[in-house]
């Protein structure tokens, strides 16, 4: 009963520490940024950047989540960048300097060439310096080497990639000077050929696995869920499936096709996907932004950054209000004015 108490109240003061916030209306930003991925600097400033489909990616500021600016690009004139168009960007910090993941292919019709690439700065706004490719299906031996998402936990570094062409991890190591060294025979599979855009968050003794069921380019586009004990897995959703099954919607055995969604369509947005890492706001509330279409504009394939406040059920699973980003006027991100003067 203590502990139901103690529940009750931290509820309530995190609803009292929100409700005298700013609201917003998604999309946060009203431009084309798929697969988005948000990053805290040491002095409050999120930056966000996501896929343009060119040699290069945009870059936009905000104090708050909400209030975002464009303040440039990430690689300039004069830039070393990659010879190929690069999508679904990881942004991190590594070793006190930052770090940009990214994916592309120099042969669409061939997805064992598809690659993982890298380039660092020593400021987040650049100049970014490109380090090239790290490792392509070839070498990897899978198909589909894209998405990848950088994890440090317990003083180990983690990459993640992969596609609907199965799912991978494995440690790296990562030297002063961000030099990346790894063995590919140690990756461990970590999901199927059911999803992509894979996000890991830990919360308490849970590692929480975020992915993308579906078509990208699509209404199907949809956030599935599933958590582990260990970094490597195995994952399994709320209902017990394991994210190292399939996705057929016909088969007979469990599959993440029968998984529920963590985001669905509503009357505003459709094909709901590829998230960015959970975010924390100033009060510690964790945030969930992701793509979408917008209803009956999906042919344009403009696909604009969603956010909603990421919640927390009795059982630890993580769940959005209504199921889909709010298509509605909400309260925003909190940032307390004692929390923001320490940053």
């Amino acid at each position: 009963m203590k502990s139901y108490v103690i529940a009750v109240l931290a509820i309530m003061l995190s609803l009292l520490c929100v409700s005298g916030a700013e609201t917003y209306t998604n999309p946060i930003i009203d431009v084309n940024l798929p697969d988005p991925t948000v990053l805290r600097d040491d002095d409050g400033t999120y930056y966000m950047t996501g896929t343009e489909n060119i040699r290069n990616l945009g870059l936009f500021s905000s104090p708050d989540l909400v209030n975002w600016t464009l303040t440039g690009t990430i690689f300039k004139d004069g830039d070393k960048r990659p010879d190929t168009a690069i999508w679904a960007p990881e942004l991190c910090r590594i070793n006190g300097k930052y770090v940009l993941f990214y994916c592309s292919n120099p042969d669409a019709a061939d997805t064992f060439k598809a690659y993982l690439g890298y380039a660092v700065a020593d400021s987040v706004t650049g100049p970014w310096h490109d380090r090239g490719k790290l490792f392509d299906g070839y070498e990897a031996g899978c198909r589909d080497t894209i998405d990848p998402f950088y994890f440090y936990d317990n003083g180990k570094h983690y990459l993640f990639w992969g596609s609907t062409n199965n799912m991978w991890v494995m440690e790296i190591g990562v030297d002063d000077k961000l030099n990346i060294s790894y063995d590919l025979s140690k990756k461990v599979q970590t999901a199927g050929k059911a999803v992509e855009g894979t996000e890991v968050y830990k919360r308490g003794d849970w590692y929480y696995m975020f992915a993308s069921r579906g078509s990208y380019a699509w209404i199907t586009y949809q956030v599935v869920v599933g958590r582990s004990k260990n970094v490597y897995g195995p994952y399994y959703t709320r209902e017990g499936i394991p994210f190292l099954a399939g996705g057929e919607l016909n088969a007979p055995e469990m599959n993440l096709a029968k998984a529920a969604a963590l985001t669905s369509g509503n009357d505003r947005f459709t094909g709901t996907g590829h998230n960015a890492p959970v975010i924390t706001d100033g009060v510690g509330n964790t945030w969930f932004m992701c793509h979408g279409h917008r209803k009956g504009k999906e042919l344009d394939m403009v696909r604009l950054p969603l956010l909603d406040r990421l919640l927390w059920d009795e059982e630890g699973w993580p769940y959005l209000e209504g199921g889909s980003p709010t298509p509605v006027e909400h309260y925003a991100p909190a940032f307390p004015q004692d929390v923001n003067s320490d940053n």
